[in-house]
This record gives structure tokens, C-alpha cells and sequence, in this order.
């Protein structure tokens, strides 16, 4: 097979240079080098050979000139790099920039201009960046190699992507960059789902929307469309002005694998992740997590660390299998989750000791949707402000809708603590198994059956049905006939003086 071209620049104080990553070769090994210059090294056929620069600037100047598709350019800093210079990957290159532990810092002072980013990443071209030095000095505290200072008035406070660009961020921090409109640290324009940033570790830290006269949200990531798939890192510190502290997606999929995300606050909705009410009908928003940890974050409003918030036409999966939500905490409603949405699944996820200020100091789940637990679930030691009977699991009853619980299969040691906004009698499930009914325990009033029959367990299959192949069913059971049944909360009297009027309220409800 023949050897990609790759071009590397090495900014070296002092710095042995043994090997170059070939991507579709493998390792070319290369003739060692020890500076004090900035090195530029051309394989020629396998053969790499290296010519000095004088400055990172020349050497950057050097890559985009040389850049593209065909030939990779690896860029290694061998000291800090401070300028006001918006740094651009031109359509269709492909740059590697590995940090070596120091840090690229766009010297604005925090003050917003246009174009403030630090780097802009247009059509097709592919950015990658990594840090070779973790341990190294960094920046303010912040260890390793940094990308800081960006202040920019027009999106994008540190990486901004234009339609079909990729931005992969496989090490290093992004730390102190802000935008008073989207996007604080990194974000996605345009209407392809082509445009992706990919973050395989490392760290977004301390980046924000802040100070604009109109909406600014996603203190971390802005997704107009397209893909965000983050695993093995962590995001924390990050504010929005507005909606979703760490994300905000308008439509597209986010991807997340191991990802803690802390400390994160947005003045409204979501603490850490929004995906917007799609009114224009384009693609919805589908999130994929397992192993996350979601962990004191808070918002003003509603959705302390998540609040989910789609289109309910595109049946599209909200899916968080093996996450914790631990001490989140939201003013109004769902302390770590605000469901509005009809296909929200919890999957083996721990919610506890999360705080609202009103209902669902869990979860509250808006009346008009359902939301399906399974796995190893525990809902338990939240807590609320404003009552109770609603500190866990909040299900609204309302005028247009009572929220329900889908069982799709919970596992021995789950416990789902629940409450209902309701005042009376009301269900609170769809069909599950008389086994499981152990699992669900009501935090107000009494958890009683309702209708009861018995059915084939192999043909239950209704549920929650979502396009990604997850395929959620109400009844679990082995083959053969089984019980099936509805739970009902009826709500205990408050005081003697009612105690006539509830009966006849419980009464009509049964």
C-alpha cells in the first residue's frame, strides 16, 4: 500500500524526535533531532526529512500552505504560543496540532470580537488535536497542553466547525474560552450531519456563554446539526447564560461514553445537556450515554443536569444506560432529569441525592409523555422543596395528559420511588408484570392494582419503540402465561374534615 504523505512541524526547545504517525502506514521512523528551532519535517516516499522554522507562526504558515486531504501535517509545539490571530484550517486539510504541554492562548483579555475564536475548522477539513505532555506546566493551574483566550462576539468561544468540518479532540484542555452568543468552547454549524467533533479525552474546562443581548447557550458545545460523540473525558466548570450549561443540541446525535460532567450551571433549563423543541421538523435529537457521570450541576430552572425537550413526531431514542446522577440540582422542577418527551429510557442508572426546588427532585416527567425504566434502576433519596410525595420520580397528572411509567424489564435491587402530582386516584403505569410491581414504591399515597388480566408473555411487545434498534417492552417475563396489571396510587386522606369528599373522590377513581 502506499504511503500517505505526511508533513510534521516540530516547534522543539529541545526535543528528540524518534517517530511520525503515518495513518494509513503505520509508524515511519526518522532521523533524531535535538534544537532549539522550530522543525518542519517532509517524508518523501517513507522518507521524512526535517527543515528548520523560525516561529510557530512561520511553521503554521508552512502547514496550511501544504495541507490537504492527501498529505497530514503534525504540528508539535515545543513552547507556548501567545497571539490575537484567528487560526484556520482551510477547506479540505487535514492539520494534527499536539500540544507537547504547552498551551495556545488567543490573547484578548476576555474581550468579544468577531471571529474570536481561537481556531476555525471550515468544509471537509479535518482538525486534530492531542497532548503528548499531560504533565506538562499548562496553563493557570490547568495541566498539560491548553487552548485558551478565545472571546469571540459571533459563536464559538474556542473551536468554531463550518458545515462538513471535523474537529477531534483526543487529549489536551480547553480551558477559559467564551462567546456571547453559542457555543463557548466548541461549535457545530450548518445543516449536515457530516459536521462532527469527535472528543476521545481530555477536557473542556471553565468555558462559557455569557453577557449577550439575545439567547447564548451551550457553555461548552453548540450543535446546530451533526454529530458530538464524547467518551473517556471530562467536561465541568462550564456556564451558559441561557439553556445548557455543558450542551446544547438544536438537532443531531450526541454520543457519550465515560464522560463526568460536574459543576456545570445554566441560568434556565438543563445543567448540563438541552436538546431543543424541534418546530421546524428537521432531524430530532438522539442521545446515546452509558457510564456517565453526572455530578453537581445545576440549573435556575427546570433539568438540573438534563433536560430533554424534542419533537415527539420523530420517535427518536433519549437512552442513559449505566449513568449516575448524584447531587443535581435544579430551582424548579427535576433535580437531575426533566423529561418532555415520550422516548426517555433509564437503563441500569442510579438517581440519587438530587435536589428540586419543586417537584421530581429525580426525575419529573411532563404529563403529556411517559418515561420507560429497566435494568438496575434506583430512583430513591432525592429530595424536593415543595413536597414529598414528589422528591423522587415526579409523574405530572394535567389536562392534557398523566405521565406513566414503562416497565421494560427492571432487575432484582431496583427501586423506583414515585409520586404523582395528581390529588386523587390515579394510574400510574402501563401493563406490567405482577412480579415486578415489587420494584415501584409510591412516595404519597397507596400503591394499589388496578386492572389485571393474564396474557402470552412472548407476544407482549408494546412500549416504547425507538428508531436506533433499542426496543423497549412493557411486559417482562419467561414464555407462558403471566400476569399482567396497571398500578394505581390513591391518596391517603389529609384530615378528618375531608375525609368524606376523598372517599367519594377515591371511588370514582377506582
Amino acid at each position: 500500500m502506499k504511503l500517505k504523505k505526511i508533513i510534521t512541524i516540530l516547534f522543539a526547545l529541545c526535543l528528540l524526535l524518534t517517530s511520525v504517525f503515518v495513518p494509513s502506514a503505520g509508524a515511519v521512523d526518522t532521523k533524531s533531532v535535538t534544537s532549539g528551532a522550530v522543525m518542519e519535517e517532509i517524508p518523501r516516499e517513507g522518507e521524512p526529512t526535517v527543515t528548520e522554522c523560525s516561529s510557530p507562526a512561520e511553521a503554521w504558515s508552512k502547514a496550511i500552505q501544504t495541507a490537504d486531504h492527501a498529505k497530514e501535517v503534525v504540528i508539535t509545539l515545543g513552547s507556548d504560543w501567545i497571539e490575537d490571530t484567528e487560526l484556520t484550517v482551510g477547506a479540505s486539510m487535514h492539520i494534527t496540532l499536539d500540544l507537547n504541554g504547552h498551551y495556545v492562548h488567543r490573547d484578548r483579555n476576555h474581550e468579544m470580537k468577531r471571529n474570536g475564536y481561537v481556531f476555525k475548522v471550515e468544509k471537509n477539513a479535518v482538525f486534530t488535536v492531542r497532548d503528548s505532555n499531560p504533565k506538562g506546566v499548562g496553563y493557570k493551574g490547568v495541566r498539560g497542553g491548553v487552548i485558551t483566550g478565545g472571546a469571540s462576539s459571533n459563536t464559538g468561544g474556542g473551536v468554531h466547525i463550518e458545515e462538513d468540518g471535523e474537529f477531534r479532540l483526543q487529549s489536551g484542555t480547553i480551558y477559559d474560552c467564551r462567546t456571547d452568543e453559542d457555543g463557548g468552547a466548541v461549535y457545530l454549524d450548518g445543516s449536515s450531519m457530516d459536521t462532527k467533533f469527535t472528543m476521545t479525552g481530555g477536557r473542556i474546562y471553565g468555558c462559557k456563554t455569557m453577557q449577550s443581548n439575545d439567547n447564548c447557550c451551550g457553555g461548552a458545545i453548540y450543535m446546530v446539526k451533526g454529530t458530538v460523540s464524547v467518551s473517556n473525558a471530562k467536561i465541568d466548570d462550564c456556564y451558559s447564560e441561557d439553556d445548557g450549561g455543558a450542551i446544547y443540541s438544536n438537532r443531531g446525535v450526541i454520543n457519550l461514553d465515560n464522560v463526568v460532567f460536574s459543576g456545570n450551571y445554566a441560568r434556565e433549563k438543563g445543567g448540563v445537556i438541552y436538546t431543543a423543541h424541534d418546530l421546524a421538523k428537521y432531524q430530532a435529537t438522539v442521545i446515546k450515554a452509558q457510564n456517565c457521570i453526572f455530578a453537581a450541576n445545576h440549573a435556575d430552572q427546570d433539568g438540573g443536569a438534563v433536560f430533554i425537550n424534542d419533537n415527539p413526531d420523530y420517535n427518536q431514542a433519549m437512552v442513559f444506560h449505566n449513568c449516575t446522577f448524584r447531587s443535581n440540582s435544579a430551582n424548579r422542577q427535576g433535580g437531575a432529569i426533566f423529561v418532555n418527551d415520550d422516548n426517555t429510557a433509564l437503563s441500569s442508572c442510579e438517581i440519587v441525592s438530587n435536589k428540586a426546588g419543586e417537584e421530581g427532585g429525580g426525575v419529573y416527567v411532563d404529563g403529556r409523555y411517559n418515561i420507560t425504566v429497566m435494568g438496575l434502576t434506583r430512583i430513591m433519596d432525592n429530595s424536593s422543596n415543595k413536597n414529598d410525595g414528589t422528591a423522587n420520580l415526579a409523574l405530572q397528572d394535567q389536562s392534557l395528559g398523566k405521565a406513566r411509567i414503562i416497565d421494560a424489564g427492571l432487575y432484582k435491587g431496583s427501586e423506583i420511588h414515585f409520586g404523582t402530582t395528581s390529588s386523587s386516584s390515579v394510574q400510574v403505569s402501563e401493563w406490567v408484570s405482577s412480579y415486578q410491581q415489587q420494584y415501584f414504591k409510591a412516595d404519597m399515597g397507596e400503591l394499589t392494582t388496578g386492572e389485571s388480566r393474564t396474557v402470552d408473555a412472548q407476544m407482549i411487545t408494546s412500549g416504547s419503540v425507538f428508531s436506533n434498534g433499542f426496543y423497549a417492552v412493557s411486559i417482562i417475563g419467561a414464555a407462558g402465561i403471566i400476569g399482567a396489571i396497571v398500578l394505581i396510587v390513591r391518596q391517603k386522606k389529609k384530615n378528618k374534615a375531608k375525609e368524606g369528599g376523598e372517599e367519594n373522590d377515591q371511588n370514582k377513581g377506582a
